[in-house]
């Protein structure tokens, strides 16, 4: 097992994310995961922060997938571009 609370939660530290099952929430709010190493190995992670996970949809499987949901064209007047956006291929 790996204790989690000693690793930097700063946003640039996130440079790598795995994908990891949550296993438990303990009542200061911290998390145990299973992370899942890209040679395929796991491991378990204690007293990982909140901070240190991101949800994230599974390829294809956000809402802008879903089939049959409302989607309504909305046109932009070119007269209210710059000129210099209006045609890119000449440019």
């Amino acid at each position: 097992m790996i204790n989690g609370s000693k690793y930097d939660t700063s946003l640039s530290s996130q440079l790598t994310f795995w994908p990891c099952d949550v296993l438990h929430k303990d009542k200061m709010g911290s998390y145990t995961v299973v992370i899942k190493l890209p040679d395929g190995e796991q491991k378990t992670v204690v007293s990982l922060p909140k901070m240190s996970i991101k949800a994230v949809n599974k390829q294809g499987q956000s809402d802008q997938f879903i089939k049959n949901s409302f989607r309504e064209l909305i046109g932009i007047p070119t007269n209210i571009l710059p000129l210099l956006w209006q045609d890119l291929a000449t440019s």
